[in-house]
């Protein structure tokens, strides 16, 4: 009988831990650094839709199996990722390279009538220690708004691992003299809260998840209405973070009833619109009662037209706005209620988008 020798026995064992550390490596957590983040050039596409099904995102934990294989996109988008120096020059004059290292083109908006919002940019800096949100720029009527924040959002302090938590208070003020005041404050926590494996549409990816919970107030004075609003809101995200993919594989914003889902995705034909009428069905509206001024929110699934008008109880339309909206996420609309004459009583918001049937709401009107 040949004996094993020593040469053979050391061979062996060399085999054995090599396979273990392989197996270890594939199944054990991962650690997110600077690397992961997004890069100049990137454009990463993403599919959006408002529901999780029965599954409960909420769950997580150790070496834990998150299956959203059977999520159906409403919408898809591409986030597209550019240098701060191919951005407006008056942009830079505020985001030089020791505030911004990169930046994301985002679509225009139409926040007031009248006034079109384009060259839209959110600028981040990455470093080795973190990477934050430090501010925006946009044009409006033509005239450039480069809004740095006073204290930067810190959405990732590197590196990331199973158990971190971390906190940071970031705040923004934005004026248009004689049009509108604007400020935000927000308080953020980050809990990485679970690792394990996440299973999309798109394929099978080694995760950390990770919770934020974001305190917010938004203050808005607009001097036309000699009207201002004090807006809170408290919201969580849930973000599935993969080694080298830049954005989240998956991220879940959850506002009240409002929720947004996102992942990164190939590209598909979305051929069924029952989902985008869905959004009626997370429409909020506040305060309520109401007097000044009423706000309605609602996930909007992407480009159309929306209309919102307000009738009292026996039919009789007192308001009316219709505009075209695109993009996907939360929307946010303040109606004035002063100057309408309405009298103090119960009435009804339709909103509708695409000539889909409304979603209908009571609210009661208080005069001042």
């Amino acid at each position: 009988m040949r004996r094993t020798t020593n040469h053979e026995m050391k061979l062996t064992a060399a085999l054995i831990i090599a396979f273990l550390a392989c197996w270890h490596a594939a199944f054990s957590q991962i650690i997110i650094i600077r690397e992961d983040m997004p890069d100049v050039g990137d454009t990463i596409r993403l599919s959006s839709t408002i529901t999780t099904g029965d599954i409960d995102y909420s769950l997580t934990g150790e070496d834990y199996l998150w299956d959203f294989s059977t999520l159906v996109p409403v919408t898809q988008q591409i986030d597209t990722f550019v240098s701060v120096s191919s951005t407006p020059f008056i942009y830079r004059l505020i985001f030089t390279s020791s505030v911004a290292t990169i930046a994301r083109s985002e679509p225009d908006v139409d926040f007031i009538p009248d006034y079109p919002v384009t060259d839209v940019f959110t600028y981040f800096k990455e470093t080795d220690n973190e990477f934050h949100e430090a501010g925006v720029a946009l044009t409006l009527s033509g005239i450039p708004l480069p809004v740095k924040y006073d204290e930067p959002d810190v959405l990732y302090r590197f590196p990331m691992v199973y158990g971190n938590i971390d906190s940071c208070e970031s705040s923004v003020e934005l004026q248009f003299p004689d049009l509108f005041y604007f400020s935000m404050d927000k308080k953020r926590k980050n809990t990485v809260d679970g690792w394990g494996t996440l299973l999309t549409p798109y394929g099978s990816f080694p995760v950390l998840r990770v919770k934020s919970e974001v305190t917010e107030i938004d203050s808005v004075y607009i001097d036309s209405l000699n009207t201002g609003y004090r807006i809170p809101r408290n919201y969580l995200q849930y973000k599935w973070l993969g080694a080298d993919h830049g954005l989240p594989l998956l991220q879940v914003d959850e506002e009240g009833l409002v929720l947004t889902v996102n992942y990164i995705d190939s590209l598909r034909i979305i051929t069924s619109v029952e989902e985008a009428s869905a959004w009626q069905e997370n429409l909020r509206i506040y305060p309520n009662p109401a007097n000044a001024a009423l706000t309605l929110e609602w996930n909007h699934p992407g480009s159309g037209k929306v209309s919102v008008w307000i009738c009292t109880l026996d039919g009789r339309e007192v308001f009316r706005t219709e505009r075209y909206l695109t993009g996907t996420g939360l929307h946010r609309e303040i109606i004035p209620l002063e100057g309408m004459s309405l009298a103090p009583g119960v009435y009804i918001l339709f909103a509708a988008i695409d000539g889909a049937p409304p979603a209908t709401q009571k609210f009661v009107y208080r005069h001042l």
